[in-house]
């Protein structure tokens, strides 16, 4: 199921996400699966049929280069206030340095 209602609110489903970042990446899902689980049990992870363990979640971030914060703001906001959504994107930039490359003082 692609989202779930709650309340006035569409919310993504766990496996949504994962496939949204992932062919946001351009990886497929061998790529994102290799050294972690089969791509046929990553293909049932991104369809919410299974949910893998938290260290291979963890995993799969790590393939994906995306933090656990960041992965739970994409999960969650469409049910965020926009205060929460600019609390949240002012707190991510702490794991985006690469964002501040241009801005770096030189010596």
């Amino acid at each position: 199921m692609l989202f779930e209602k709650e309340g006035e609110h569409m919310v993504k489903d766990f496996g949504d996400v994962l496939k949204e970042i992932r062919i946001d990446r351009g990886y497929s899902q061998q790529y994102v699966a290799d050294g972690i689980m089969g791509q046929s049990a990553y293909s049932k992870v991104e369809r919410s049929e299974i949910e893998p363990t938290f260290r291979k979640w963890l995993a799969i971030l790590e393939k994906l280069n995306i933090s656990v914060e960041e992965f739970r703001y994409i999960l969650n906001k469409d049910s965020l206030t926009q205060k929460e959504k600019l609390i949240n994107e002012f707190f991510l930039l702490n794991y985006n340095p690469e964002l501040f490359i241009g801005f770096q003082k030189t010596p």
